[in-house]
């Protein structure tokens, strides 16, 4: 039954349980990739980066652009990394400009730890015209991203017999795009690799492996259960902990999300056991921050608008023609945390329920739009943000379990947040 929360010194109404009407979906599109061929090809919007002789992956949902071999036109030094993504809109006639999009992604490519992929050959491995995924495979070495930290990483890596291919893969229907990515031996004498930890204070630490993301200003970070919108905060609590080596320090999340004006992002990695870096050292995050899971992902540092995620555990050594393989998603959703949470929720397998509601202006009960619903884990850490419609309502798929909730509105006292519980299939 529908439950309202009265927040009177703050004029508004939250309805929560209140119904949704439910559209039907289009059948999905088919997923292409295709190389840029013209300006009227480009998503374009406010941190468009894409141009022609890019390459593109698109279907009925999104739009996601790689790009081609050369200076990185973003944050980092090379190509051969996603620098726009946005969801499919009503295309405008094209221009010059682009085609009227609403990119807001800053760039996102493959961190070796301080190494990225420099690549030397990019193709489109899969068209999608046979009606599967479509995928773009970028192929090199590795090299720094950050300066001065050559000889650092030729130890720790070795010398250059690794090869580094990254598939970026998009299917029908899907508002995420997979990205693998694989370490390959291709030592011409057919020796083994061993992956040299680095040493602080006689204890021997492993190097992980994730990407760097580089959300635009636009489009603020959101980390579920780890502080929120408030990562520098947070951060600097985290290091006040301490914490036992060969773990590293940082924010700790399943995920990592950026919401914006009418599209957000988020960042999973994909469960892998042992292969992931804060699962392998359970033991020590278990006591360090949240609930550490085969799929989470550890923020080191953030500065600016860079999101260093790091999250797979390479093994010791690779054997001759041996490849570790590491993947994770990058999702579009609509605008709030919540149209990527459901989908992360999707990918992993959850149960969910349904936490909706509606947000009104009191007395008048005048819907209002644009509010941020910000829901709060049982440990009082954000773990969701949903923005509310023209009407006035919201809607999210959510683990079961006992939350609370407030409304976050500029110029407005936000009140203290109210209890609610989630079952799975429930509303």
């Amino acid at each position: 039954m529908a439950r309202r929360s009265r927040i009177d010194r703050f004029g508004l109404a939250l309805l929560i349980g209140a119904p949704i009407l439910l559209v039907g979906c289009p059948p999905p599109e088919r997923a292409s990739a295709y190389r840029i061929e013209g300006r009227e090809q480009l998503i374009g919007g406010p941190g468009a980066l894409g141009d022609v002789n890019d390459y593109m992956l698109e279907n009925g949902r999104i739009r996601v652009i790689v790009q081609d071999i050369g200076y990185s036109r973003g944050f980092g030094v090379f190509g051969g990394g996603i620098i726009d993504a946005d969801l499919v809109r009503p295309r405008k006639t094209g221009t010059s400009a682009g085609s009227g999009g609403n990119d807001l992604f800053g760039e996102m490519f493959p961190a070796f730890f301080l190494e990225a992929l420099d690549p030397k050959t990019i193709e489109i491995v899969d068209d999608g015209s046979q009606g599967g995924a479509a995928t773009i495979r970028v192929k090199g070495r590795g090299n720094e991203f950050l300066a001065m930290t050559e000889m650092m990483m030729t130890a720790v890596l070795g010398p250059e017999n690794l090869l580094f291919e990254t598939d970026y893969s998009l299917a029908p229907g899907k508002n995420y795009v997979e990205i693998t990515s694989r370490v390959i031996n291709n030592d011409p004498r057919g020796r083994s690799h061993q992956f040299h930890n680095i040493e602080f204070s006689g204890i021997s630490v492993p190097i992980p492996m994730g990407d760097a993301i580089l959300f635009s200003y636009k489009t603020p970070t959101f980390v579920p259960g780890d502080g929120g919108y408030d990562q520098r905060l947070f951060m600097e609590e985290r290091y006040k902990l301490p914490i036992q080596l060969p773990a590293i320090p940082g924010l700790v999340s399943e995920y990592v999300a950026a919401s914006g004006d009418g599209v957000s992002y988020a960042f999973l990695p994909a469960p892998a056991g042992d292969a992931n870096f804060i699962h392998k050292h359970i033991d020590i995050y278990g006591s360090y921050a949240g609930t550490p899971t085969d799929h989470s992902l550890v923020i080191p540092f953030s500065a600016s608008s860079l999101t260093p995620a790091f999250f797979a555990n390479p093994p010791d050594l690779l054997g001759p023609d041996e490849v570790f393989t590491f993947s994770r998603y990058l999702i579009v959703g609509s605008g709030d945390v919540a149209t990527v949470a459901n989908t992360v929720h999707e990918i992993l397998g959850d149960e969910t329920g349904t936490f909706s509601g509606r947000v009104r202006e009191l007395p008048s009960l005048t819907p209002v739009a644009g509010a941020s619903v910000i829901v709060f884990d049982g440990n009082r850490q954000p773990i969701n943000q949903l923005t509310t419609d023209a009407a006035g309502y919201f809607r999210g798929a959510m683990r079961p379990g006992t939350y609370s909730a407030t409304v976050v509105l500029e110029k407005r006292q936000t009140p203290v947040p109210r209890p609610f519980a989630v079952e799975v299939g429930g509303r």
